[in-house]
């Protein structure tokens, strides 16, 4: 069963915010795969540093916006002990924001 947390909901209204200075700022981002499918992974802020982290998982595809090149859709965001040194490949996200909107495809 599921249960309503506050304290996720209250952080869950700080993301736009954490969205925008993902791509503003030009955050490390790496992927992630799971049972579901791969997944964009970004912590909530610039730098990364081993232990509990604000955790976003995230996935950018093209817009059908006139108004927007590219969309940013967030799927999950919660804490997470992570370990740096076993995330080998990272990304920053305007890499991946250029690659979404050049080659039109979802990503990932």
């Amino acid at each position: 069963m599921r249960q309503f947390c506050e304290e996720r909901y209250e952080n869950s209204l700080t993301l736009p915010d954490i969205c925008r200075r993902m791509v503003e700022d030009n955050y490390l981002t790496w992927q992630s795969l799971d049972k579901n499918k791969a997944s964009n992974l970004a912590v909530s802020g610039p730098v990364l540093i081993s232990g509990l982290n604000d955790l976003v998982v995230y996935y950018l595809f093209p817009s059908r916006s006139d108004q927007h090149n590219v969309e940013l859709v967030v799927k999950s965001a919660y804490q997470k002990d992570i370990d740096f040194n076993h995330i080998k490949r990272k990304y920053n996200v305007r890499q991946l924001v250029k690659k979404v909107h050049f080659q039109q495809i979802r990503v990932p």
